[in-house]
């Protein structure tokens, strides 16, 4: 088969004409080994050429995606959403996901709702292994041939800041910046997301709303459930819910109701949570412990009354209070809860039974909200010595 009848073939797009011409040019008698031979010569050349599409398609994207100032980089960070070591490129205006084959990118802009959830040690489990960063998107961003609604990625609980491995620098005034001294990878990567995403605060299971928080029978803020076929962690907030993984977040103004999706009879050791939601057609999670129930009924209760305050604040003002979390450091600096913790910290084993501790507010449904002033600073403060304006 010479060049220009590989040429001919092309022009004529007959993928079995060049099956049969490749087939024909082996010298070999068994007509077995002949198609053998031909379909491992084929699939090579298909490996090849995806090879060289995701490495164009790639280019292209880099190509064509704005210019934007680097501030920092997680190399070879674990995600859940895209999947994989990947790249998470910090810029002023978007924050990008960088795979071998692909680039997934976003405006900070188009971030809706931004959460920090511990994962805890399957053993000692009053210890935080990692925290679980979920970035929910506003709209959709292209990843491959799919659009994803989320981005995920986890940060070691223990990891320091080491720079130039686990977190690099491209300005240098942000490598001096005596904020990050001392502090865990994920107290940083916090205090950037809270500084570029300037328009959400970071929804995270401390410190108490109302003088209450959630706690199951183990202690944790969530509890093990399935969704569909998928196992997972179901965490409940006073901002909502969310699973993980893959990761859904649904808010407290997005969540109607809360109902037990299944007959909860003494012969069962699990029920089903059904979440019935405002716009939308109910979610249900499955395989829950039957002795989450109390915790989880006193929970439905209190969120019901941050809800009415909600639609009280809405009536009043046409404006829906949102409740700031203190975003010092004194909730994640450590990572094993000793009984010499202070009084929001030391109540798991108290609260086994129950899903909130009381700070003697004399009216339940009275809410703490704090608003955040727009003047203020973030809690990385401004970059020092380095104008965002000049960067």
């Amino acid at each position: 088969m010479n060049e220009a009848s590989v040429q001919d073939l092309v022009e004529k797009a007959d993928g079995s004409a060049l099956c049969l011409a490749m087939a024909g040019c082996l010298k070999v008698e068994d007509k077995i080994d002949v198609w053998r031979q031909t379909t491992k010569l084929l699939e090579e050349a298909l490996v090849v050429a995806k090879l060289h599409l995701t490495s164009e398609e790639k280019a292209i994207a880099l190509a064509n995606m704005p210019e934007d100032n680097l501030l920092m980089t997680l190399p070879k960070t674990l995600c859940i959403m895209p999947k994989g070591k990947l790249d998470i490129d910090f810029g002023e205006n978007k924050l990008v996901v960088k795979g071998k084959d692909f680039v997934v990118t976003t405006t900070y802009s188009n971030v809706d709702a931004m959460l920090k959830l511990p994962r805890n040690d399957p053993v000692a489990k009053a210890t935080v292994i990692s925290y679980e960063f979920v970035l929910r998107l506003k709209e959709p961003v292209a990843h491959r041939k799919a659009m994803i609604k989320y981005i995920a990625f986890e940060v070691k609980a223990t990891s320091a800041i080491t720079p130039d491995e686990n977190m690099i620098f491209h300005l240098e005034p942000l490598q001096e910046d005596p904020l990050l001294e001392d502090k865990r990878l994920h107290q940083a990567v916090e205090m950037f997301l809270v500084k570029l995403v300037p328009s959400h605060f970071m929804i995270k299971t401390f410190p108490e709303v109302s003088g209450s928080r959630y706690v199951s029978t183990h202690g944790g803020s969530f509890v093990k459930c399935y969704r569909k076929t998928t196992s997972g962690l179901l965490y409940f907030l006073p901002e909502g819910l969310c699973f993980l993984n893959p990761p859904l977040f649904l808010s407290r103004k997005e969540i109607e109701t809360f109902s037990w999706g299944r007959e909860t009879g003494l012969h069962l050791r699990t029920f089903d949570l059904t979440v019935q939601l405002t716009d939308a057609p109910k979610i249900e999670f499955s395989m829950l412990e039957k002795e989450e129930i109390p915790s989880i009924t006193e929970f439905a209760a209190t969120f019901a009354a941050l809800k009415t305050n909600d639609e009280r604040n809405e009536q009043n003002d046409g404006t829906v209070p949102t409740t700031v979390e203190d975003d010092s450091d004194a909730d994640d600096s450590d990572y094993i809860m000793e009984e010499s913790e202070n009084a929001s910290d030391e109540d798991y084993d108290e609260l086994s039974g129950s899903a909130y501790s009381d700070s003697g507010s004399e009216n339940d449904n009275e809410l703490n909200v704090t608003m955040v002033d727009s003047d203020e600073e973030g809690p990385l403060g401004p970059f020092p010595q380095v104008d965002m304006e000049d960067i």
